[in-house]
């Protein structure tokens, strides 16, 4: 099984930035006691980590469903 997360980049005071060279996605978690910041996803082609940003940020959105 596999999922496609799109290398989207992410958006930054108006602009476009990291795209083709990052997918950068929320999650559907808020920052543990951050009201203002939830969990994401950041990845390139090697690996990815797990941070908190502000929720201001664009960034991608996965939507999940159950069956």
């Amino acid at each position: 099984n596999s999922i496609f997360l799109p290398f989207a980049g992410c958006r930054l005071g108006g602009g476009l930035y990291y795209e083709g060279s990052y997918g950068i996605f929320w999650s559907g978690t808020y920052g543990d006691g951050l009201g203002h910041q939830a969990y994401g996803l950041y990845c390139d082609e090697y690996h990815g980590t797990w941070s908190h940003e502000t929720r201001r940020h664009g960034r991608s959105v996965r939507p999940v469903t159950e069956k």
